[in-house]
């Protein structure tokens, strides 16, 4: 087992819970629950995009501030109000946040080599030596938004773009940090110790959170109220408990760059990060994805073909319902296929209510036929955490994590209307992406174009959770005249297992403007190439329609979390 393997399961029993740019558990659980319930990809998602996202080089950056914080551990577990421990522990995080730089070493069981990780808190820079065990080394800087990654086996270091997404996603202050960890945890049992003592002659504080499943010891410098150390020690009987020691520093300057913690000056740099017109585009459709479309309540119809036909995408399949008010982002999916033909399946389905009046509705008639037994998930942003929930046969799952889930995710209206600039250069540990100029279409004379390339960096390894080869391509057009939006996207991908789809068309049959002359597509036909699982190629379509009131009046409490599937 390798040392991310060990730290990954080290951290997934602490039940750590610290905000979305450092917690791999919370934000993939959520993620994963998200990916069950999808049964549809919007018009630049490639499959499962919510899982691919977690496996990628953000996964790794969570992994990395993880060990640096690790000292919270113990903050999870004392549940409760806030008291004389937790307000130790807070007034520890003020001060690591008034210091330059912090650096940690950890060594999780008997790891071959120890993992070791640097975080400045301004600018946001956090980098990461030792974790894939194979002589990655990872810089990134979220102020700058640019991450440097060397890989030993290529002698390459890679540079692309990191949106600073998530460095605005996690607390303000420490006290933000142990109020959100108190509602997230729920632990009981806990004991909780605290004991003066000197380690090294240096006066410390050792406070112990002691449960039947873990033991979490923090040593803290009293005269600089600094953490100096963490142990963590697994007391269950599992087969694959583990246990790992953090000691931790604070110098006053930290690496200056990647050759600074070990990249050799020899190695090849290979920069993803479009420059020029390239670089103005995906700038200008960053700008306007950020801007949106102000409050507004849109409703998406998505259609199918039939098994008989599915080139003719008339059947109801899907409803997506989005809400936005400020900063507060709902969106809820219900079932509106045909499910009479299911034997024994008994989810219930918008179907019988909605298909008379399918193919000319209006969203206030849409509001009125929602159904929460038709739910198969719901996502909310209330300002400062997102909650999912989501129904599997009959059961809800709910994770809640800090952070803008509409930032994330294609099934957002900007993201339907622009695409997800996040998106476009968002690969995974073996996946290299870079943006190129289309090349010249007589066809598309009138917008402007790009193309995202995908090379798997191993072939060997996998690129999915289902083993595909993500390479190909992904070409965008854009219409300067109706403001940018994204009127077609084509995608051809290598696809090395069945059941994928190795190309796929999606183009705006149909476009409208809001009353204050703001563009949308309103009708999206998809035409895509399926793999059958015999391995004969399968001809579909699918078909998205979008509702659009910018002038929406809410019902009363429809952002509370409260409102959500219990």
């Amino acid at each position: 087992m390798n040392s991310a393997e060990k730290l990954k399961r080290l951290f997934a029993k602490s039940n750590v819970a610290v905000h979305s740019k450092v917690d791999d558990r919370i934000v993939g659980d959520a993620l994963a629950a998200l990916d069950k319930s999808a049964q549809t990809t919007s018009i630049s998602a490639g499959p499962n995009r919510w899982r691919m996202i977690m496996k990628n080089r953000i996964t790794k950056l969570a992994a990395a501030a993880a060990i640096i914080i690790a000292v919270l551990i113990g903050i999870s577990q004392f549940g409760g109000s806030i008291n004389g421990s937790s307000q130790v522990f807070a007034s520890m995080l003020e001060e690591m946040q008034k210091i330059p730089w912090v650096h940690s070493v950890m060594e999780v069981d008997q790891s071959e080599e120890p993992i070791e990780s640097w975080v400045s808190f301004d600018p946001s820079i956090v980098i990461l030596k030792g974790l894939d065990g194979d002589g990655t080394v990872m810089y990134v800087n979220f102020s700058q938004e640019v991450q440097h990654v060397y890989s030993r086996d290529s002698n390459r270091i890679t540079v692309s773009t990191v949106p600073d997404t998530f460095s605005h996603m996690g607390p303000k202050t420490a006290f933000e940090m142990i109020e959100f960890m108190m509602d997230s945890v729920k632990a009981s049992g806990t004991k909780i110790t605290r004991e003066k003592t000197e380690q090294d002659g240096v006066p410390v504080e050792i406070i112990r959170a002691v449960s039947d499943v873990q033991d979490v010891a923090v040593i803290r410098d009293i005269e600089r109220n600094l953490p100096i150390s963490v142990e963590y020690k697994a007391l269950d009987n599992a087969p694959d408990r583990i246990s790992g020691r953090m000691i931790l520093d604070y110098p006053e300057q930290g690496p200056g760059d990647i050759y600074a913690v070990g990249a050799p000056k020899d190695a090849d740099v290979f920069d993803t990060r479009p420059k020029g017109n390239l670089k103005d585009l995906t700038k200008e459709i960053q700008r306007r994805f950020n801007k949106g479309f102000g409050d507004y309540i849109a409703v998406v119809l998505e259609s199918s073909g039939s098994r008989e036909d599915p080139n003719d995408p008339r059947h109801p399949n899907m409803v997506l319902v989005m809400r936005r008010s400020g900063e507060l982002w709902r969106l809820d999916r219900y079932i509106a296929a045909d499910t009479s033909r299911r034997k024994g399946d008994k989810t219930k389905s918008l179907y019988e209510a909605i298909k008379d009046i399918w193919q000319n509705p209006a969203v206030e008639r849409i509001l009125e036929l929602e159904d929460k037994k038709a739910l198969i998930g719901q996502v909310l942003f209330d300002g400062k955490y997102s909650i999912s929930c989501n129904q599997i046969r009959g059961e809800v799952h709910k994770s809640k994590w800090r952070g803008d889930a509409s930032q994330l995710t294609m099934e957002s209206l900007p993201a339907i209307v622009w695409t997800n600039p996040f998106m476009l250069t968002m690969g995974n540990a073996n996946e290299e992406k870079v943006v190129e100029s289309v090349p010249v279409d007589p066809n598309h004379a009138q917008l402007i174009g790009l193309r995202v390339r995908t090379a798997a960096k191993d072939k060997s390894k996998d690129s999915g959770p289902d083993n595909q080869s993500r390479e190909g391509t992904d070409d965008y057009w854009f219409d300067p005249a109706r403001d940018y939006i994204l009127v077609e996207h084509s995608s051809r991908k290598e696809v090395g297992q069945k059941g994928g789809l190795p190309f796929s068309r999606s183009v705006v049959t149909a476009a409208a403007q809001t009353s204050d002359g703001r563009w949308y597509p309103k009708v999206i036909r998809t035409e895509y190439i399926r793999l059958r699982s015999n391995g004969e190629k399968q001809r579909g379509a699918r078909e998205k329609r979008i509702l659009l009131d910018t002038r929406p009046v809410f019902e009363q409490g429809i952002f509370d979390e409260s409102s959500l599937l219990q």
